[in-house]
């Protein structure tokens, strides 16, 4: 049975909330960049799209530079730098926050066999930071572009980190996204 749409509505307002924390951002732009993430979260990804292309990794990708450019755009208006890194980051804490809930899950029939689950989510990118490219470069055996931040991340060393870490996932048979629980403030 699916859910009401106002639950719905309600509970991707409070992931958009708690995925974009204060730490998960800082330091990346003007007082305000966080509310206008959170915003755009809540008021511009549709779920049922999200869910429809997660399987199919051309349209997965499609649809998250397409969110992360307009994401930037609004982004890019108030802060006058690059905002390229902190979107997509944003956006990958977001999306893995709605793959993690239950409710959302059930309501977009996820398979709840974990390698079936793990297979749907595959395209997903770990959400980069300095935690996750210091655990990607210490797991991973090849040489990668030193990392200088988020606000100085490009769509090319993104897509280095990311290459890394799907095959350090793929070792692992597990999904890429699942690396930032493992690597998230690591102290080892």
């Amino acid at each position: 049975m699916p859910y009401d749409k106002v639950l719905l509505g309600h509970l991707q307002r409070r992931l958009a909330q708690i995925s974009i924390t204060t730490s998960a951002l800082r330091n990346q732009g003007l007082p305000g960049t966080i509310s206008t993430v959170r915003d755009y979260l809540d008021d511009c990804i549709d779920l049922g799209r999200f869910f429809n292309v997660l399987p199919d990794l051309r349209k997965y990708t499609r649809f998250l530079d397409k969110h992360t450019d307009a994401l930037r755009s609004r982004l890019t208006v108030r802060a006058n730098g690059n905002m390229w890194g902190p979107s997509r980051k944003a956006l990958n804490l977001f999306f893995r926050a709605i793959v993690y809930d239950k409710i959302l899950c059930d309501h977009f029939k996820v398979p709840r066999n974990p390698k079936v689950y793990d297979a749907l989510i595959a395209p997903m990118e770990i959400p980069l930071d300095k935690d996750a490219a210091k655990g990607i470069r210490g797991d991973f055996q090849g040489s990668l572009p030193r990392w200088h931040g988020i606000i100085h991340l490009t769509p090319e060393i993104s897509e280095e980190y990311q290459q890394a870490a799907l095959e350090i996932a793929m070792n692992e048979r597990t999904a890429r996204v699942h690396l930032d629980m493992r690597y998230w403030r690591n102290t080892d």
